[in-house]
C-alpha cells in the first residue's frame, strides 16, 4: 500500500496541472452556454440541418424576415422561407401545369434573397410552371442526385433544371476535399466510390470528434469552424495546384469520372425527362469540365448565363449580395431570364410526357362518368 507521504507527493507533483484543466473546462462550459443562448435568442433561424442520408439538408418550415446588404452596401429586405421538405417552393404534384424541378447548391439555396426574388421564381412567372425548387449550400453532385432520387417519382417533373458549381468537382472526391482548405464543408457527406458504392466520411482530421461536437458540443464545433476559416486563407489548398496543372490534374480526372457516373445515374433516373444544366460561377478548369461532363451524359447545357451576368456587371448593375459571390435580386433576375429564354427557345415544355391512360371499368365508354 502506498504511504501517505507518497500520495501527497503525487498530488503535489500533478496538482500543477489541475488548475489549468479546471479553467479550461470552465471556459468550454461558459462558451457552450453563451453560444446556445445566442442561437436561441439572437441568431436568425438556422437554414441547414444535419441529415443521415444526405449529410445535411435545407431546414424545413423556416421563415426569416431580415435585412441584408448588397455588395455596394445598400440594404434590402429578405423574407426567406422553406416548406415541409426544405424546398423554397414545393408546388402541387397534381397540377396540370408543366412541372419544373430545380436542384443546386448555395446559388439555388439563395439565402440572400426572398423566395419571390430567386431565379427560379422568375422562371415560374415567365413560363407558368408548377415549381419545385430546393438548393442546399455546400451540396455536391452526389447529394443533389440523392435529392433527385428521393423526390423525382413523387413530383414527376416535366423538366429538371440542375445548377452546377465548379467546386462540385472538389466536393465529389474525398481526396480533393480532404486537401482543400477553401471548399471543405467540414461535415460528413456521401461519396461515390470507384466501385459504385456510396460511403460516408468527414474530410477533416479528428472526424469523430468533429461529428460529436457538431451534434452535441456547439462551442467546440464553433472553435473547429474558426480554425478551418483561418486555414482557408492559406494558398496551399488543392485548388491552386489544379489551376496550375489544368484539366490533366490526376485528382481532377478521377473526380471527373466520379461526376460522370453520378450524372449518368441521374439521367437514367429521370426516365426520358430532359435535364438542363448550367454552371456558376465561372472558374477554370472546373467550369469547362462540368460543362463537358454534363453534355457527355446527355444534359442540355445553357451557356448564356455567365455571359449575361458579365454583361450586366459591366453595365454597372450591382448583381451580388454582401459576400460578393452570391446574387442579389438583380443577379437572380438576369439568371432567371436567361434560363427561361433557353427553355422557351428549345421548347422543352411544349411536348409534355404522355399521361397514363385512365382506367375504365368493363363496359364503360371513354366519355361516360364512373
Amino acid at each position: 500500500m502506498a504511504s501517505k507521504s507518497s500520495i501527497a507527493a503525487f498530488i503535489r507533483k500533478r496538482g500543477k496541472y489541475a488548475l489549468p484543466l479546471v479553467w479550461f473546462l470552465v471556459f468550454l462550459l461558459l462558451g457552450e452556454v453563451a453560444i446556445r443562448v445566442y442561437h436561441a435568442v439572437l441568431a436568425p433561424p438556422r437554414t441547414i440541418e444535419l441529415d443521415e442520408r444526405l449529410g445535411w439538408r435545407a431546414a424545413a418550415n423556416v421563415t426569416s424576415d431580415h435585412t441584408a446588404e448588397d455588395a455596394e452596401g445598400k440594404a434590402y429586405s429578405v423574407r426567406y422561407r422553406t416548406e415541409d421538405h426544405g424546398f423554397r417552393f414545393f408546388g402541387d404534384t397534381a397540377s396540370s401545369a408543366p412541372k419544373l424541378l430545380v436542384l443546386g447548391s448555395s446559388f439555388t439555396h439563395a439565402v440572400e434573397v426572398s423566395n419571390e426574388d430567386t431565379y427560379y421564381a422568375r422562371i415560374k412567372d415567365d413560363l407558368g410552371v408548377e415549381l419545385f425548387a430546393c438548393g442546399v449550400g455546400g451540396h455536391g453532385s452526389l447529394q443533389q442526385f440523392l435529392m433527385l432520387d428521393q423526390y423525382v417519382d413523387r413530383i414527376a417533373p416535366d423538366l429538371v433544371l440542375w445548377q452546377l458549381c465548379p467546386n462540385d468537382l472538389i466536393n465529389n472526391s474525398f481526396d480533393l476535399e480532404w486537401r482543400s482548405r477553401i471548399n471543405n464543408n467540414s461535415t460528413r457527406r456521401p461519396y461515390l466510390s470507384p466501385d459504385g458504392a456510396i460511403s460516408y466520411a468527414l474530410p477533416r482530421p479528428f472526424a469523430s470528434v468533429r461529428r460529436f461536437a457538431r451534434a452535441h458540443l456547439h462551442f467546440v464545433s464553433f472553435l473547429f469552424f474558426r480554425i478551418d476559416r483561418r486555414g482557408a486563407s492559406k494558398r496551399d489548398s488543392v485548388e491552386f495546384e489544379i489551376a496550375a496543372v489544368g484539366a490533366k490534374h490526376e485528382g481532377l480526372r478521377r473526380s471527373a469520372r466520379i461526376t460522370q457516373e453520378i450524372f449518368r445515374r441521374a439521367k437514367e433516373r429521370c426516365t426520358g425527362v430532359p435535364v438542363v444544366a448550367f454552371c456558376v460561377p465561372e472558374q477554370q478548369p472546373f467550369s469547362d469540365e462540368m460543362r463537358r461532363i454534363a453534355i457527355d451524359q446527355g444534359f442540355l447545357y445553357c451557356d448564356s448565363v455567365i455571359g449575361a451576368l458579365a454583361e450586366a456587371d459591366a453595365s454597372g448593375t450591382c448583381l451580388f449580395a454582401a459576400d460578393g459571390t452570391h446574387w442579389n435580386a438583380a443577379g437572380h433576375r438576369v439568371v432567371g431570364g436567361q434560363l427561361a429564354e433557353f427553355i422557351r427557345k428549345h421548347q422543352l415544355l411544349e411536348t409534355r410526357r404522355p399521361k397514363p391512360p385512365s382506367r375504365q371499368t368493363p363496359g364503360q365508354s371513354k366519355g361516360s362518368p364512373p
